[in-house]
C-alpha cells in the first residue's frame, strides 16, 4: 500500500511537470522501464503531457523519488573523462522529449535536432529540470543572455571569470562573422586554482563544427565531455564569450 501510495504522489507531480514530444504515432518515450501511461493531455499549442506510473520497485530504487517534485543531476564532485557522455537522455537517438520537438524556429535559424542550442536546451533541463523560455521569443543564440527572464527561474551572469559549474556559456561571433547565429555549450566541471580562478573547464555540446545546416545527432561527438583551458574556452574561433545561463537560485 505504501508503494502504491508514494507512486500515486509521484504520479501527480510528473503529471504537471514532465512533457515529452511525440517520437511516432502512438509512441512515447519515458524515463523508467516498465512506466505505463495512463493518459495523454495536450496544451494549447499541441504540445503533449504524457502522465504515467512508475512500477514500486523502480521507485525504491530510482534516487530521485526521494523528491518527486524535481528532478535534478547534483554537481560533479571531479573531472569527468574526456570522451565519456554525460548527457544521457538526449545521448539516447529515443529520447528527444527534453528539447519538446525535434525542432523549433527562431530569428536566426531553426534548430533542429543536433544543433547547439537543441543540445543546450535539453541538457538545461535534464540537469535542473527548468525549461529554457525558447519558445517566448529568446531569439537567436547571440540573444539569450538579455532574454533571460527572471520569472522562469533562470539569470544570466555576465562575469565570464566565473564559470559557474552545470550553466550554458553563451558566445556571440565576432565581428569577422558577425552573420554567425552564436554558439552554446553545457559547462560540466571547473578545475581552479588554489584562489577559485578557472584553469581548466570540461563542458558538453553539439554541432562544435557551427554547421548551421545540421539536422541529426552525431553520438561521436554529440553530447560527449570535452576539455580546453580557461583561455581556449573563452575565444574559439571566431567566436567570443559574452556569459552564461543558469538556476536563479
Amino acid at each position: 500500500m505504501k508503494n502504491k501510495l508514494f507512486g500515486f504522489v509521484l504520479l501527480i507531480a510528473l503529471s504537471v511537470s514532465y512533457a515529452s514530444s511525440v517520437l511516432a504515432a502512438d509512441n512515447y518515450s519515458l524515463p523508467w522501464k516498465g512506466a505505463e501511461i495512463t493518459e495523454v493531455t495536450y496544451d494549447e499549442y499541441g504540445w503533449p503531457t504524457v502522465h504515467f506510473i512508475v512500477p514500486s520497485e523502480e521507485l525504491i530504487s530510482n534516487a530521485e523519488a526521494e523528491n518527486p517534485e524535481r528532478k535534478t543531476i547534483p554537481p560533479l564532485t571531479e573531472a569527468p573523462e574526456v570522451g565519456t557522455t554525460l548527457g544521457k537522455i538526449l545521448k539516447d537517438g529515443e529520447n528527444l522529449d527534453l528539447t519538446r520537438a525535434s525542432s523549433y524556429e527562431e530569428a536566426y535559424a531553426t534548430f533542429s535536432i543536433g544543433e547547439c542550442a537543441w543540445y543546450a536546451y535539453g541538457r538545461f533541463k535534464e540537469v535542473h529540470d527548468i525549461w529554457l523560455p525558447l519558445t517566448q521569443g529568446m531569439g537567436g543564440i547571440k540573444e539569450w543572455l538579455q532574454n533571460v527572464r527572471l520569472s522562469d527561474g533562470i539569470k544570466a551572469e555576465y562575469s565570464i571569470n566565473d564559470v559557474p559549474e552545470q550553466s550554458i556559456a553563451v558566445y556571440i561571433p565576432t565581428e569577422e562573422f558577425r552573420d554567425w547565429p552564436g554558439h552554446a555549450v553545457f559547462v560540466e566541471y571547473v578545475e581552479r586554482d588554489e584562489n577559485g580562478t578557472p584553469i581548466t573547464i570540461y563542458y558538453t555540446e553539439a554541432n562544435g563544427t557551427y554547421d548551421i545546416n545540421k539536422s541529426k545527432f552525431d553520438p561521436d561527438y554529440d553530447g560527449t565531455v570535452r576539455r580546453k583551458t580557461f583561455d581556449e574556452f573563452k575565444n574559439p574561433y571566431g567566436l567570443e564569450l559574452k556569459g552564461y545561463i543558469l538556476p536563479n537560485k
